[in-house]
């Protein structure tokens, strides 16, 4: 038989536990699992525009592998696609070789979670052999 006193300590033993453990996970929560992504999305990201700066300046066509799917399929405008990283390789080979003085300047990058869009800017003059004889003239893209 329980008297009044172990009846008393039992119900508050059991209702301190149940209550210290809900503040207890309320505490974990609040300190680990409501927490704010705090990571800066261009640091990931950004790797990935200077490599293809890389490419478009400097003609290291090697680093579209680390950042390019072998089946990337390249649309703009009325061109037709380009399908497969050796093809978008032997594009921005064709245009640098007609172009040798193409200069690509990033001017804006936007960085989200898992996206990043970037304005630029190319010139060059069509000096080198291309798809038609090189003509002379400047462009500005």
């Amino acid at each position: 038989m329980i008297n009044k006193g172990q009846y008393v300590m039992k119900k508050f033993s059991k209702t301190f536990l149940n209550t210290s453990s809900l503040f207890f996970f309320i505490a974990f929560i609040g300190l680990f699992g409501c927490q704010q992504q705090n990571s800066d999305p261009s640091r990931e990201l950004k790797p990935v525009i200077d490599k293809y700066d890389e490419v478009w300046n400097h003609g290291n066509l090697s680093e579209l592998d680390a950042i390019m799917d072998s089946d990337y399929v390249f649309h703009a405008n009325k061109s037709p696609a380009v399908k497969g990283l050796v093809e978008r390789k032997k594009m921005i080979l064709a245009v640098r070789n007609a172009y040798p003085d193409l200069k690509l300047v990033i001017e804006d990058e936007f960085f989200s979670e898992n996206a990043v869009a970037v304005r630029w800017h190319i010139t060059g003059t069509n000096t080198g052999p291309g798809k038609t004889p090189p003509t002379g003239k400047s462009v500005d893209w």
